[in-house]
């Protein structure tokens, strides 16, 4: 897949070898909504970056199992 990527990326892009088209009405139909996820996703990147940055190992901690409890309840 690439340097960077693992298999798992086929999984985690398979909706980006759909119809851009079919996405574009999606994501417009869905503006708000997705606008609200994309500030949360903005968020947690953030946290990341600046736990990464300082090398704080706690907060990257609090990021990475909040992302596991998100998951879990997937299920």
């Amino acid at each position: 897949p690439g340097e960077l990527a693992g298999q798992g990326i086929a999984d985690l892009t398979r909706t980006a070898a759909s119809s851009p088209g079919l996405w574009a009405d999606i994501l417009l139909s869905n503006a708000g909504p997705t606008l609200a996820a994309a500030d949360r996703v903005r968020a947690q990147v953030t946290a990341i970056e600046a736990a990464l940055r300082t090398g704080d190992r706690a907060a990257l901690m609090a990021v990475l199992e909040a992302g596991a409890r998100w998951r879990r309840k997937l299920k």
